[in-house]
């Protein structure tokens, strides 16, 4: 897949990834693995030092359809797809 990302492409608030399984709070998405252990280490947002729960996390089923067009599309750049 390329290295040059569109803008539109959501990246993790805490890691600057392409999410593999993109899950949200309230105002930001992140990669499900990353957040997990960050609130399992420190119990609060990253972004904000609020509490956080992982009962506060949500799938982020928009990100993943972005996500999943987008990475569609570029194999089929490629000749993969």
């Amino acid at each position: 897949i390329s290295s040059s990302v569109p803008s539109f492409v959501p990246r993790c608030a805490l890691t600057g990834s392409i999410p593999s399984r993109p899950c949200m709070t309230r105002n930001n998405t992140y990669d499900a693995p990353a957040i997990e252990d960050y609130i399992n280490t420190c119990g609060s947002s990253p972004m904000t030092s609020m509490p956080l729960k992982l009962s506060d996390l949500r799938p982020d089923h928009t990100a993943r359809r972005v996500i999943q067009c987008w990475a569609v599309e570029e194999m089929g750049k490629q000749g993969i797809a």
